[in-house]
């Protein structure tokens, strides 16, 4: 990770599935029609912004030496993949902010 980790230590378990699920996909060779496989994501900085998570990624496409495979195949494929990981990060920040919502209810019951 280039920039580093900088959330909440409750915080990691997501992250860590996250980085499990969308490892997995390349890891099973998912390819769109198959033809294009799943790029390889690469975390660059996690961080909150404003209580939420933020995760800056890039991604890593293999060369696709595939006559068969047109420019719009492989401009399909990467939105496809990409929403697939945005829907991926959405999960993830929804899970966060519903338990940074108990932990802080916790933390005020505490208090009183």
């Amino acid at each position: 990770m280039h920039w580093g980790l900088e959330v909440p230590i409750r915080w990691l378990r997501y992250i860590d599935d996250v980085c499990r699920v969308l490892q997995s996909y390349r890891d099973k060779s998912i390819e769109y029609k198959d033809k294009i496989p799943f790029p390889q994501f690469i975390a660059e900085q996690v961080k909150t912004k404003f209580g939420t998570p933020r995760f800056y990624y890039r991604l890593e496409w293999d060369d696709v030496d595939n006559c068969e495979i047109t420019e719009d195949d492989i401009d399909v494929a990467k939105i496809e993949y990409r929403n697939f990981i945005y829907g991926v990060l959405a999960l993830m920040e929804s899970q966060i902010i519903n338990e940074e919502k108990q932990f802080r209810e916790q933390a005020k019951l505490a208090r009183q």
